[in-house]
């Protein structure tokens, strides 16, 4: 029990001191204020201390909210399959770009780090609800989404792929199944009028048309938080996406 001697805190019903206007609580045990520094400090650390990669504010700053829907997204991902050097820290920026929410860069900065990206966009209800996102999770699906490319980045022995080769990866263990050509290895941007086509049911599901890296982004976020759309579309990537990320019943 939290604060044992605080009698709110004997009310096993109540939410966060019943003040959910103040406080979140995350866990179920501890109530966060979204202006408490500790909170900030104890996710950042937590993050740091579970899987060695660092939540870094740059031009934005992370809110307390962000870094529990973070630190809920790792915490169902299969972090393990990503390599340390192919994910180092998750970067918090405003971003420009009206159509993007968070980007993978495998060198990023003065160090070169593999990097993940997190914009302003991943969090903002009216951008969620144009690319046909749940409310409820879209921001979940979007932090999930970027975290499959550093994996895409990870190699057989844990090492750092290049873009290059991250595609190879993709192509033969999942887009070569899925119809997708050899020599479609634009890794940036989208693909209107080539001749694959997502199964769409959202501007979302749309994004999954640029490559087959963001083919499996969508799939692998639709996977985790939505699969009943992504069965009721394509059952084959379902099940390519159980056997390579999920294959010991995590889900």
């Amino acid at each position: 029990m939290p604060e044992p001697g605080n009698p709110q805190a004997l009310n096993r019903y109540a939410y966060v001191l019943n003040n959910p206007l103040r406080y979140t609580d995350p866990t179920g045990n501890w109530e966060y204020e979204e202006v408490d520094p500790y909170a900030e400090r104890d996710l950042i650390v937590g993050i740091r201390r579970d899987y060695g990669i660092r939540v870094v504010s740059e031009d934005a700053k992370w809110s307390i909210s962000e870094l529990q829907c973070l630190r809920q997204a790792m915490d169902k991902f299969p972090m393990h399959k990503i390599g340390r050097d192919a994910l180092k820290q998750i970067v918090r920026k405003i971003g420009t770009d009206p159509y993007t929410a968070g980007e993978y860069k495998s060198s990023y900065g003065p160090a070169g780090v593999g990097t993940t990206l997190i914009y302003d966009n991943a969090f903002d209800p009216g951008y969620i609800a144009r690319f046909g996102l749940s409310p409820d999770t879209g921001s979940l699906q979007i932090i999930s989404h970027e975290l499959v490319h550093p994996y895409q980045h990870t190699g057989g022995k844990g090492q750092k792929l290049s873009d290059e080769e991250a595609f190879t990866k993709v192509q033969s263990s999942y887009g070569s199944k899925l119809s997708w050509k050899e020599d479609i290895r634009k890794l940036e941007g989208w693909s209107i009028g080539k001749a694959h086509r997502y199964p769409s049911t959202s501007p979302w599901m749309e994004y999954g048309n640029a490559n087959p890296t963001e083919d499996q982004g969508v799939a692998v976020a639709l996977f985790m938080w939505d699969r009943a759309r992504l069965q009721s579309v394509s059952p084959l990537r379902v099940d390519l996406i159980r056997k390579e990320f999920f294959p010991h019943g995590y889900y």
